[in-house]
């Protein structure tokens, strides 16, 4: 028995279920396409297929993004499990090169890919959707990439050439990148925020020639608020409207996966109780299970896969956290295998290779983790009420992690108890 929205298909089971920021570096109308899709064998198959596919428009400023929208016929119980149906695109740049992209459930109605292309020119693309029978035939279709003054997300600089520094980061067409910024982790992006006049921090950010900020979307707005297999569509609404807004405004965003409070609870062994009783997660496992468990390992990846489809494809997107301060979360002997499979999925699986970060708390050093993610990060609070002595600390601690390994480092956060020391902090610390 079946439950049909549209055109798409559910079982009945379905209804049953983040202080400164320092970074070092250099150097619609819509348009209906009607599917293409190959023959069909001589012996009918059933396998899932594209109903329906609407792009957005047919030519795109380079660095910006296309949408479609496709209803599929397909058999599955929960959208967001992709054990059950996955809808990815092949989108073929005019150099011959491809890219997959996951596509994702829209949580009211319609299944979608977004996608920025980086080259000018004419690009294909090729979308399927799979379920438990196979994968459906492809519905193809082209669109037109213009020329832009824009360039793209940020990456290391000796990914995009192999003569440069690692320790930069640069723009995705080579332009030069510095970035100066701040942590604005909890509610405060949402502070005076409207769905259509967008986010007020970032015009006073853009007023100080800032550009980058830390954030934790999930904090106040987490797909997994109440399920962890039943998104809020409320809040992912919330989330595109301010990476939406960020984009426009050239604002870049550390877009943080796991804050610790979310992973914390009253057994943790020195910091106070956390939020993982308002984590939806704590629907399916123990919080130590959460770190080892096959199941809750698989629900991540589906968060993870959906996050990476739904935001991933804007060039908005300054870095992925995984995780803020892990020694605040209940890892403990899980910190460093759980931080770099959550690292490694997103190394793997997000096609525009944004880099990935995370963080020890304040003067925590974490070797293990700097190897394994992209950007090493530290947090500094140790002051000592020592404004001039900020200098030679900020310099030894981003020394050690630039001696480590050659890849760009920065101080995701840093600060101290009150105000008072904040001026000469700043001065002393980045000047």
């Amino acid at each position: 028995m079946h439950k049909y929205i549209g055109r798409t298909k559910f079982t009945l089971s379905s209804i049953l279920l983040c202080a400164i920021l320092f970074l070092t570096a250099c150097g619609g109308n819509q348009i209906p396409v009607e599917p293409t899709v190959a023959a069909a064998p001589a012996a009918e198959v059933d396998l899932p297929k594209i109903t329906s596919m609407e792009l957005d428009r047919n030519e795109v400023p380079r660095y910006e993004s296309i949408a479609l929208t496709l209803t599929i016929d397909a058999e599955y119980s929960n959208p967001y499990d992709a054990r059950e149906v996955t809808l990815q695109g092949v989108f073929t740049s005019p150099a011959g090169m491809d890219m997959t992209v996951p596509g994702f459930w829209d949580g009211e109605g319609a299944w979608k890919i977004r996608f920025t292309p980086a080259l000018v020119g004419t690009w294909t693309y090729a979308i399927s959707v799979r379920d438990g029978r196979g994968n459906s035939l492809p519905g193809m279709g082209e669109f037109t990439v213009t020329a832009s003054d824009l360039h793209g997300w940020i990456v290391p600089g000796n990914s995009f050439n192999a003569s440069y520094s690692g320790h930069y980061l640069v723009y995705h067409d080579g332009t030069p990148f510095y970035g100066v910024g701040h942590a604005d982790a909890l509610n405060i992006l949402i502070d005076g925020f409207d769905m259509e006049a967008g986010v007020r921090l970032f015009d006073t950010m853009k007023a100080a020639n800032e550009n980058y900020v830390v954030w934790w979307p999930l904090y106040a707005n987490s797909p997994v608020s109440s399920s962890y297999d039943d998104y809020s569509v409320g809040n992912m609404k919330v989330i595109d409207a301010i990476v939406k807004d960020a984009e426009k405004e050239g604002i870049f965003l550390i877009f943080t996966i796991w804050d610790h409070p979310q992973l914390r609870d009253d057994k943790h062994p020195a910091w106070d109780t956390g939020n993982w009783g308002r984590n939806g997660f704590s629907k399916l496992s123990s919080l130590e299970d959460f770190f080892v468990s096959d199941e809750a390992w698989a629900w991540q990846e589906n968060l993870y896969r959906y996050i990476i489809a739904r935001w991933g494809y804007s060039p908005a997107i300054g870095m992925w956290q995984t995780v803020s301060e892990i020694n605040g979360t209940n890892s403990l002997e899980q910190t460093d295998p759980w931080h770099a499979k959550v690292n490694n999925y997103f190394v793997e699986n997000d096609p525009y290779r944004h880099p990935t970060t995370a963080s020890g708390s304040g003067e925590v050093d974490w070797p293990e983790g700097h190897i394994v993610m992209d950007v090493p990060q530290v947090h500094l609070y140790d002051w000592k009420e020592d404004a001039v002595g900020a200098a030679a600390h900020t310099a030894e601690w981003t020394t050690r992690m630039w001696d480590r390994i050659e890849r760009p480092n920065w101080i995701g956060e840093f600060g101290t108890t009150g105000n008072t020391y904040y001026p000469e902090l700043f001065h002393n610390s980045i000047w």
